[in-house]
């Protein structure tokens, strides 16, 4: 019966959460029931499960039957997709929104009065809706236009002369192989925080203490700003390239080959990025510490003097973790679960 649990968990994909299991559940009994009806003995074969399948209709078609309505800007094909990566980029701005706040109550804002950071924190979070609304219609729209030039949205099991088959079902993919849906949401939410750090605030990344005074905070740059903008440039790649690869398996919802070899792709060019730094300007570059943290002055020093050291170093590990994924592959290349 593997046919006809392939076949529900591609009409699964397709119903709304809420009702899926219960659908799933229906659509069962009825192939066993109409299986039962037609082989009166014996085991039903996979020809006579082909045959139910084909008479049941294309897993678009059933999935459709149990969407109510028929007219809708996002489909309901699309529709779980949608809401989760609006609720990503919400969760983003609203966090690159609220470290800006906060880096600026550190920085600029230091020793002002709580009226007046009331009221900068207000002005910002009345700033925040215009950013919401574009960002969402971005997606809206994004979507929308995916919903009507799709012929065949996240169907896969057609043949050519356009009749569906069950054969060309997808498999079920196994444990290890199934995304986990929170570590690409954290992906996401975490690459767009660093876009947003180091492209408008990086000359605020440091670490703040306040004065031995008591009257403001103040600010230990530990970055090189010349060799941010050498850098810059080289992680954005990287960032975007990872950004892509976070959306990418969200939406496939399992690894497959093509993901593995883009995933090793980053993972080599951060290997590239690591040596191209070793070898370039400094990165770290920190301010005179206070009388505070005078006790810390070696540790900055051993992290200033062997910059290059530990890039290389973690380009070496790097190269380890690139050939065991390799391996992994290759081993499961060759097993046949890949």
């Amino acid at each position: 019966m593997e046919l006809v649990e392939k076949y529900l968990y591609a009409i699964g994909k397709k119903l709304p959460r809420k009702q899926k299991r219960d659908i799933v559940e229906e659509l069962r009994s009825l192939i066993i029931d109409n299986l039962e009806d037609r082989v009166k003995e014996g085991e039903p074969t996979d020809e006579d499960i082909s045959q139910i399948l084909i008479e049941m209709g294309s897993p678009a078609e059933v999935a459709k039957k149990y969407c109510t309505g028929t007219q809708w800007l996002i489909g309901p094909q699309l529709y779980d997709m949608y809401l989760m990566m609006c609720k990503i980029v919400l969760g983003a701005l609203l966090l690159g929104y609220s470290v800006s706040i906060v880096v600026s109550l550190f920085s600029s804002l230091s020793g002002s009065g709580f009226g007046q950071i009331m009221w900068y924190i207000a002005k910002n979070l009345l700033s925040i809706i215009p950013g919401i609304l574009a960002a969402i219609g971005a997606v809206t729209l994004i979507f929308a236009i995916i919903e009507r030039t799709s012929k065949k949205p996240l169907d896969i099991d057609f043949a050519e002369g356009g009749k569906w088959n069950p054969s060309k079902l997808e498999p079920i993919p196994k444990k290890e192989e199934v995304v986990k849906p929170i570590e690409s949401i954290l992906g996401i939410v975490f690459t767009v925080f660093v876009l947003v750090l180091f492209y408008f605030y990086r000359d605020k990344i440091g670490f703040y203490y306040m004065s031995s005074l008591g009257d403001n905070w103040v600010m230990v740059k530990i970055f090189s700003q010349s060799a941010l903008r050498t850098y810059l440039p080289l992680w954005t790649i990287s960032w975007v390239l990872s950004l892509g690869m976070y959306i990418w398996l969200l939406c496939i919802g399992k690894y497959n080959m093509l993901a593995r070899v883009f995933e090793m792709i980053v993972s080599a060019l951060n290997i590239g990025i690591l040596f191209f730094m070793a070898n370039g300007p400094h990165l770290f570059e920190f301010d005179k510490l206070g009388a505070d943290f005078i006790d810390l002055q070696p540790a900055v020093d051993f992290l200033t003097n062997n910059q290059s050291t530990i890039f290389y170093i973690l380009a070496v590990l790097s190269i380890f973790g690139l050939l065991a994924n390799l391996g992994k592959l290759i081993v499961g290349k060759v097993k046949g679960r890949i």
